[in-house]
């Protein structure tokens, strides 16, 4: 059935002609008695009876990559040469992956029917089942996922780097898995097609199904408790996490400084009192701030006064110069920029061994996995005082040179 338009005279003139898309839908509109002036002229042959009926179909919405699409390009691409047929796989492969995690949606034409998946925990084959499995993660976990890039590591194979964060909303402790590592897609070259996705995560040390590291790791996270308040912190994102500590990437944060007490270790209290005052009303414009987290002390320099503590100042500072001024002379305000930190987690009173000892392993760590930690550390204390000591969340941060991601 051809599109009825009608045209309306100018003393009724709409934005743009009434039009009405007549296809093989079975979604049917009913049209009313519609009384029109006689200036109403008509384009197509109309019929102005009591009532009149119209079959009409929305127009579809397709993917960036439908079925019709993918097939002209395996068709533009048939003749195309193995290293191009692979580019444009990297290239489709990283907006997918994307797409999968954020709508559940996948381009099916570009997968075999036969698809492998395989992580250290889970082994599945067919396209439903895997589109299936993806769409259950969805279903089960708030997800954050960043995608580093996508790039060509064999003559059939193409690599994505990723990590990402999968929040249990449901439980009541919420429970937070984290994960890094690569995504390995065996491409068949000939059809542009993708045969296998074989995932391996950066916190197991075997990979291979069924990974028993891998799934101590995993029910770990899901069973930790809840250790953290509902504060405010810096935000910052994981880029890689291994078993025992994880990377992360910081925006700048504006902090309140003051010297440690000489001889204070890192896990004194030393400071606390200063800077409590000082947010708490101690300011030019007598203001109470909210209380954030974490509370560091750092130890970045040598020398008896080589300790300093810090407190977070809320997201609405931006720069030092908006936060009000200490009327202490002891306290400053400064923007941190720490950029990539490594980060390892203990729980319990914080002691000065028990920071050492946390420094000493993370450093070893890193430099076991070809990392560059910078001299110098922070200690991150996340509760307050009257929280119990297995309940207690404590960190020992160190800068490091450069990821490679």
């Amino acid at each position: 059935m051809a599109p009825v338009r009608l045209r309306v005279a100018p003393r009724l003139a709409t934005a743009r002609p009434i039009t009405f898309h007549a296809t093989r839908s079975s979604v049917r509109v009913r049209v009313r008695k519609i009384m029109l002036p006689r200036a109403v002229e008509t384009e197509a042959e109309t019929n102005t009876a009591a009532a009149m009926e119209m079959s009409f179909q929305p127009e579809a919405t397709e993917t960036p990559l439908s079925t019709s699409s993918s097939e002209s390009t395996a068709a533009s691409l048939r003749n195309a040469s193995p290293e191009d047929v692979l580019a444009y796989m990297a290239k489709f492969l990283e907006g997918d992956l994307r797409r999968l995690v954020d709508t559940g949606r996948l381009t099916d034409a570009r997968y075999s029917k036969d698809i492998l998946f395989a992580d250290p925990t889970i082994r599945v084959s067919g396209l439903d089942t895997y589109k299936l499995l993806m769409n259950s993660m969805r279903f089960l976990f708030k997800c954050q996922f960043n995608i580093y890039g996508v790039k060509i590591t064999g003559p059939k194979e193409v690599t994505a780097t990723w990590a990402m964060s999968m929040r249990q909303e449901q439980l009541p402790w919420q429970p937070e898995v984290v994960l890094s590592g690569r995504t390995m897609y065996e491409i068949d070259v000939e059809r542009a097609m993708v045969l296998a996705h074989i995932d391996e995560w950066d916190s197991a040390d075997h990979n291979n199904f069924f990974s028993i590291d891998a799934f101590t790791d995993i029910t770990r996270q899901l069973l930790k408790g809840k250790n953290t308040p509902d504060l405010e912190a810096p935000p910052y994102t994981v880029v890689r996490r291994r078993m025992r500590y994880e990377i992360r990437k910081y925006s700048p944060f504006v902090v309140a400084e003051t010297e440690m007490t000489s001889g204070a270790g890192p896990a004194s209290g030393s400071g606390f009192t200063d800077l409590a005052k000082f947010i708490f009303g101690g300011n030019d414009k007598k203001l109470n701030m909210a209380m954030t987290m974490p509370v560091f002390s750092t130890a970045s320099q040598p020398g008896p006064n080589g300790n300093r503590m810090q407190f977070v100042m809320g997201s609405q500072y931006k720069a030092p110069e908006e936060v009000p001024s200490p009327e202490s002379g002891t306290v400053v305000c400064k923007t941190e920029d720490p950029g990539y930190i490594a980060a390892i987690e203990f729980s319990g009173w914080p002691m000065d061994f028990e920071v050492v000892q946390a420094d000493s392993e993370l450093r070893k760590l890193l430099l076991a996995d070809g990392m560059s930690p910078v001299a110098g550390y922070k200690l991150a204390r996340y509760n307050d005082p009257t929280t119990l000591p297995m309940f207690r969340r404590n960190e020992v941060l160190i800068k490091v040179e450069a990821v490679e991601l």
